[in-house]
């Protein structure tokens, strides 16, 4: 129900959506099924919805995994400013989770 609330198009709906998976008390962070949900939007037709994907994501992830590495570089490609942002914040987040390995992929694009 909380991924629904992700694809809302009112705001308010999808900031309560990624409180609550910031919260942990609905998506636990490191389980593939609540990962593989956030991911899931982080290519969504919205921007916002994309936005709110990977505001969630460092919230539900707890490995250097390859698809949040990919899911970060997509979002640092976006066209929509904010979704950028966004993606810059989430990698921040993750920090020295992802450093090396987002460091290659970026290589590996340019």
């Amino acid at each position: 129900m909380v991924m629904q609330h992700m694809c809302d198009r009112d705001a308010g709906v999808r900031e309560v959506a990624v409180a609550t998976i910031k919260s942990g008390s609905i998506l636990s962070k490191g389980n593939g099924a609540s990962l593989s949900a956030v991911l899931q939007h982080v290519q969504h037709v919205y921007p916002a919805t994309r936005q709110a994907a990977l505001s969630a994501l460092p919230y539900v992830c707890s490995e250097k995994d390859q698809s949040v590495i990919s899911a970060i570089v997509v979002g640092l490609e976006d066209t929509d400013w904010a979704v950028r942002r966004e993606a810059a914040i989430c990698a921040s987040l993750l920090g020295d989770r992802l450093n090396d390995r987002l460091v290659q992929v970026r290589a590996h694009t340019l």
